[in-house]
């Protein structure tokens, strides 16, 4: 906002009308903001809603546990707290990589250090890692329970679209037998190519993906993957123009006939299109 009010950004005769003189305009340390009677608390206050805070910190509906999705090694804006330093080197073969969850650097360069020395006096071993589970049973212990508490009463469609991505991502053997951290977007190409083989519209396959997607995000958020890896939609998806309203679907079906209903309502539930069937 300072430079915003500057005397190198408004033009003379503006500054004239409200007040500042020559002298004052020179000034290395002029203020326009503070002339104009705005205290530095206001001045601060008008800087975070016009130019931003530089951090994702304290934004609506985002809680703590979910800043390490977005944790970097810096602090971010005046106001971050989060940005902690990581360390990674090899030792005997095997990579070592720890969060030292500090945000100092020097602090962290030291607990590197100590890390090094203890592996070399044999002080320490290697920390074996936690386990990480297979996409079938992340989905049954962590993810199905997840979307079904936060949007079967509250958004049924989304459920409903959840439960469908999951079914068919589950229904690819070596996708749900696979373990979190060893899904690639080459094993999510080679299940988008057994569904188009399968019959399935771009559409269908993009909504499946989009649902792993959710699945691999959640489980950084749980802290059982570190990050998430790229799951690439395929190409040639035909968007629609209309999204039937959920009032809109409850009028179609309490007026379709049968057996016309019953197929409605088969094609809402699996998220499958009526050439797919």
């Amino acid at each position: 906002m300072g430079f915003a009010f500057s005397p190198w950004s408004l033009a003379s005769d503006t500054l004239a009308r409200l007040g500042v003189s020559e002298d004052e305009r020179q000034s290395p340390g002029f203020n326009l903001l503070a002339k104009l009677g705005f205290t530095k608390r206001q001045i601060s206050e008008a800087n975070d809603v016009i130019c931003g805070r530089g951090t994702i910190e304290g934004a609506p509906h985002l809680r703590d546990e979910h800043l390490p999705v977005f944790d970097c090694a810096n602090k971010c804006g005046k106001r971050g707290t989060c940005g902690v330093y990581w360390y990674k080197f090899m030792w005997n073969g095997e990579v070592i990589r720890e969060s030292t969850k500090q945000g100092n650097q020097t602090t962290a360069r030291n607990m590197e250090s100590a890390h090094r020395t203890a592996l070399a006096n044999g002080l320490v071993g290697i920390r074996s890692k936690k386990s990480v589970p297979t996409l079938k049973e992340f989905c049954a212990s962590r993810f199905e329970p997840w979307a079904k508490s936060t949007f079967e009463k509250n958004a049924r469609n989304n459920w409903l679209w959840f439960r469908g991505g999951l079914r068919a991502l589950l229904a690819f053997r070596p996708l749900a037998s696979a373990r979190l951290d060893t899904i690639t977007n080459e094993l999510a190409a080679e299940f988008a190519s057994h569904r188009q083989a399968s019959g399935k519209q771009v559409s269908t396959v993009n909504s499946s993906l989009r649902v792993l997607r959710r699945i691999l995000g959640l489980a950084v958020e749980c802290g059982v993957l570190e990050t998430r890896p790229t799951i690439s939609l395929i190409p040639g998806e035909r968007h629609r123009e209309t999204v039937v309203t959920p009032r809109e679907q409850r009028l179609n079906f309490d007026h379709a006939p049968e057996p016309l209903k019953s197929i409605a309502t088969i094609l809402v539930e699996t998220g499958i299109r009526p050439d797919e069937c």
